[in-house]
């Protein structure tokens, strides 16, 4: 919304001391007048804008709406305890204030005041008109007006003031400036990713995102950057804040993008507002900017719309409302065109490129594929790829899910039968199959999970793969380099459900009764796994149910089919054992809750 008020100055061939009356606008004490004491008029105009030529800032605030006041100085230097002061508003009032000569509203809304003044003749170094959100007090015939209300905007002239005795007076144009009071830290349009919680400036998701600083005056209400005179706006991350965990970049005069350089602790943005009027403050507002991690479902919900849903985890049990959906429509579009329905079931995210995979399988002729998804800056949902980004063939089934930081994702595929771990290259969001492996003699395989890089992964296991067996025990690949040869691992866990790794690098495990977590160790060829704790589940996960790790230890994951089921969540506190905490997390109660992730 604009914070701009417009003023313009037209002489009138007024040759007599018009205007005065009451109050202000009779000659200034005599100590102050420069020069002379004959008097010159001048006639100008002062236009509040109204709503339809306000520009429309993501909020209909206008400033126009707080203006009460105006004061105008020739010789004060203090615009509170101004030469000539008066009531106004944008609303023009039954009774003129003296000095004003006429108040209307024109076509566009606009309330235009006219002023005849009093001037003494002389040359004035300043000229300057203000407005304030009240009215002036203490006005008396020979006393002086004061404003103890806020300063909205000023009016200065860039070059003396000539003010001949006797004749109307031609004043030069002002230019008016805003003044800023704060500087607000805003999303952009349609932007859901940026939001204020707790005080902070939350990120959630993916980097870069974009947010609007702007300034605000005293009641509240936006400068708008389109404005001329608005006040110039910088947004650094603080100087003391070491090490820079973001970097800032200006978009356009109010418009930055945030980029996070690690997402690790909280940063500190500090912005300021320089005005452009001589001897307006400028002010610097500070926010503390938290990244937030973004948790990601999949979800099979029968004749019910599919599709993946992410949700910001603010901290606690209870993630927040979905910022970013891919819901699917009937038909859906992702499908052949045949297709009636289309089912998700696995996701996850690539760590380097930050896309999102999600497997799904064409209802109408049962044939599996994966869709690529990309999270753009400043709008919500998802942008799917176009095509598939890979197509499987009729009676795969594909029950699992995990790409490494070398774009190589991996997925676990069940046809006919016989049971195998895939892996396939990811560039360019088009799947191209590399190899593919049995999953061995030691069961049916029903999960996988790559070791993140991650304070409790050795160095030699960051990278590996972990499959999960439904008989119970581990297979552990080396990270991949073209082939796939396993090494078993034996765990306490009984039939294994679903694993992943937490953000620390810890090892999570379900089978149908317990979750369990463990320390791993030694090599690929050589794995080490000591479990550290478990707890009894409040629900059985998925078979092949993908595993989403949070920042603080904790693990979200599907549980099983049903109305009103969903995903529960679980937190460690470990030392050299770890306990387990669950609480039911709060997400949408449908049928099928089936794969989680959180973001990176």
């Amino acid at each position: 919304m604009t914070r701009r008020v417009i003023a313009s100055f037209v002489a009138l061939a007024c040759l007599t001391a018009c205007g005065g009356g009451g109050g202000k606008g009779s000659l200034p004490p005599a100590a102050s007048a420069p020069q002379t004491k004959e008097i010159g008029t001048a006639t100008f105009s002062l236009k509040l804008p109204g709503k339809n030529t306000m520009t429309k800032v993501r909020r209909p605030y206008y400033q126009s709406q707080a203006t009460q006041g105006v004061g105008i100085d020739w010789t004060s230097s203090n615009p509170a305890s101004p030469d000539y002061a008066a009531a106004i508003s944008a609303t023009c009032p039954g009774t003129l204030p003296a000095g004003v000569t006429s108040c209307s509203i024109d076509a566009n809304g606009d309330t235009d005041y006219s002023f005849q003044l009093q001037i003494p003749g002389g040359t004035y170094d300043n000229f300057t008109v203000t407005t304030f959100d009240t009215g002036p007090v203490d006005c008396t015939q020979t006393g002086s007006c004061t404003f103890t209300g806020n300063e909205l905007a000023q009016g200065q002239v860039a070059a003396p003031v000539a003010i001949t005795a006797g004749a109307s007076n031609t004043i030069p144009s002002l230019t008016f400036y805003g003044i800023p009071a704060t500087v607000s830290f805003v999303a952009g349009p349609a932007q859901s990713h940026v939001v204020t919680y707790g005080g902070n400036l939350a990120v959630i998701g993916d980097m870069p995102q974009s947010f609007f600083v702007q300034a605000e005056d005293a009641d509240g209400f936006l400068i708008s950057s389109s404005d001329t005179g608005a006040p110039t706006i910088t947004v650094t991350e603080s100087a003391g804040d070491s090490p820079q965990h973001f970097t800032v970049a200006s978009v356009s005069s109010n418009e930055y993008t945030l980029t996070a350089v690690d997402g690790s602790a909280n940063a500190t943005i500090d912005a300021t507002a320089t005005p452009g009027g001589t001897g307006l403050a400028a002010v610097t507002n500070a926010v503390t900017v938290t990244p937030v991690q973004e948790l990601w479902t999949s979800q099979e919900l029968g004749n019910l719309p599919d599709g993946i849903f992410g949700y910001p985890l603010y901290g606690g049990s209870s993630p927040g409302g979905a910022v970013d959906i891919y819901d699917d429509p009937i038909p859906n579009p992702l499908c052949n065109a045949v297709s009636t329905n289309c089912s998700f079931y696995n996701a996850a995210i690539d760590p380097s490129s930050k896309t999102i995979y999600a497997t799904f399988i064409n209802g109408s002729d049962d044939i599996p594929g994966v869709y690529a998804f990309t999270q753009e800056s400043g709008t919500q949902g998802l942008v799917p790829q176009s095509s598939a980004a890979y197509n499987g063939a009729a009676g795969d089934d594909y029950d699992s899910m995990a790409i490494d930081s070398q774009h190589h994702g991996f997925l676990i595929d069940t046809d006919s039968g016989v049971v195998s771990l895939e892996a396939y290259s990811t560039a360019s969001n088009g799947w191209s199959q590399i190899t593919t492996s049995s999953a061995e003699a030691l069961g049916t395989a029903t999960s996988v999970a790559v070791a993140p890089t991650a304070s409790n992964v050795p160095s030699a296991l960051v990278g590996t793969v972990w499959v999960g067996l439904s008989g119970g025990g581990l297979l552990v690949y080396p990270a991949f380099s073209g082939t796939l040869t396993s090494t078993p691992a034996t765990v306490s866990a009984g039939p294994t459900y679903a694993v992943g790794f937490d953000s620390a690098g810890d090892l999570w495990i379900t089978d149908e009764n317990d979750v369990y977590i463990y320390r791993v160790s030694g090599t690929a060829t050589a794995p080490s796994i000591s479990e550290l704790g478990s707890a009894s589940l409040a629900d059985s996960p998925y078979i092949g149910a993908s595993f989403g790790a949070a920042a603080n230890q904790e693990m979200w994951f599907g549980e099983g089919v049903g109305l009103g089921e969903g995903f529960d969540f679980y937190q460690a506190t470990c030392s050299s054992t770890c306990t387990i905490a669950s609480s039911r997390g709060v997400l949408q109660p449908n049928v099928g809750s089936w794969a989680a992730f959180v973001t990176p």
